[in-house]
């Protein structure tokens, strides 16, 4: 029997390694419905694929974005100074 305070407490460490609340609460469902049915808790892998998985924040994203620009503009500027200095 998992008392609502253990829940919790698994909640909770399950968010502090990243998982939503909602996918730690989906996972303790999955393991107590197997459990309640004897089949055997060791591999879930297969009920818990449906969990989101972390993708990119927006800040990254944005980050390689501008760092891609830079990168560009750097190349594009540099290639126009040596134009200049083979030509002038």
């Amino acid at each position: 029997m998992l008392t609502p305070e253990r829940r919790e407490s698994l909640v909770l460490e399950a968010q502090s390694l990243g998982l939503r609340a909602f996918d730690a609460n989906l996972v303790i469902a999955v393991v107590q419905d197997r459990a309640r049915r004897g089949e055997s808790t060791e591999d879930i892998t297969g009920p818990i694929s449906v969990l989101s998985r972390p993708g990119r924040t927006p800040l990254r994203s944005n980050v390689q974005a501008v760092v891609a620009g830079t990168a560009i503009g750097l190349a594009v500027g540099f290639a126009i100074l040596f134009v200049r200095w083979v030509t002038g």
